[in-house]
């Protein structure tokens, strides 16, 4: 792929390649606990996310690929697959591949895309939601279709589950380190700090906090027949309107997380639905409309201030 927009960190090539490989095991074997798992299949897929920015930030996809698909495999291998699951494994990974392949084609200044800068336009925000959309339904759906082929007991049940965990971690985590990337870069570039922290922002940020825990307590612990959950919206915008799309961004996720993690742990609306795979797929959908309505305020809150 030539060079690519993080040719000048100073970490060396094979020591970049070996730290998110590291990543990428790590990010894998957290969510195999019997606990975050679905039907056989876990629930969450951080791994996919990690291997997005993975090769968001490769300055050589010939060397970085070829790794990324061997560990997929072999991990699957690792974790007690069948040996057709295993070898079969790393094609819903392509979906990684091709959307960086569309950020590469239709985002080139994008960090990510193979520029210096951090996504931000509602239209790069669409972009990558589209191509997290198609790429995770076409080869998700290839890898499950496989797997039932080769190996008895293997289901199409398992669809939805799949696609969603793909879609949900190349946008979420793609959206927080698209935007902390880029921001990173572009701030060295300035030679300027990442982060201006004022007390008044911080007293801020603290009071979104207390009002997000208030919620997570009344709408998920105490009185979660009561609908008060979407009030974590609030906080979204809260944060949209007075902070940056990386903070929102970071904070949208987070609360995201925290839906998702209480969830799973029999707390909260959803939590009444018994099915793990459905339970595991409306929380997703909680997080990713927490994450949109913060993007879509604030990139369109920054979009209007720079044509001001």
């Amino acid at each position: 792929m030539g060079q690519g927009e993080t040719s000048r960190i100073s970490v060396p090539p094979i020591g970049r390649t070996a730290l998110w490989f590291v990543a990428f095991v790590i990010s894998s074997v957290a969510v195999r606990d019997p606990s975050m798992m679905a039907n056989g299949v876990p629930v969450v897929g951080p791994a996919i996310g990690v291997a997005l920015l993975w090769l968001a930030s490769s300055d050589n996809w010939w060397r970085d690929g070829p790794v990324l698909l061997a560990a997929s495999a072999v991990l699957g291998a690792v974790n007690g697959d069948d040996p057709w699951l295993a070898l079969v494994g790393p094609v819903a990974i392509l979906a990684v591949f091709a959307t960086v392949l569309g950020l590469r084609r239709w985002a080139p200044d994008m960090w990510g895309g193979g520029g210096r800068e951090p996504m931000g336009t509602l239209t790069q925000f669409a972009l990558l939601l589209l191509l997290a959309a198609v790429s995770s339904a076409v080869l998700v759906t290839a890898r499950v279709g496989l797997g039932v082929l080769l190996v008895e007991g293997e289901s199409w049940s398992q669809l939805p589950l799949r696609i969603s965990r793909s879609f949900t971690s190349i946008v979420a985590l793609g959206t927080v380190g698209l935007l902390v990337g880029g921001r990173l870069v572009q701030r060295a570039d300035q030679g300027v700090p990442l982060v201006r922290a004022t007390t008044t922002r911080t007293l801020e940020l603290l009071a979104i906090s207390a009002l997000s825990a208030a919620i997570f307590v009344v709408g998920f612990v105490q009185h979660p027949a009561v609908p008060t959950t979407f009030m974590l919206g609030l906080a979204a915008v809260w944060v949209a309107v007075r902070f940056g799309p990386a903070t929102t961004s970071i904070v949208t996720v987070a609360l995201g997380i925290l839906a998702m993690a209480l969830t799973m742990n029999g707390y909260g609306p959803v939590a009444v639905i018994t099915d793990p795979a459905e339970q595991a797929v409306m929380a997703q959908a909680f997080l990713l409309a927490l994450l949109v309505i913060g993007m879509a305020v604030s990139l369109t809150r920054r979009q209007l201030f720079e044509t001001i």
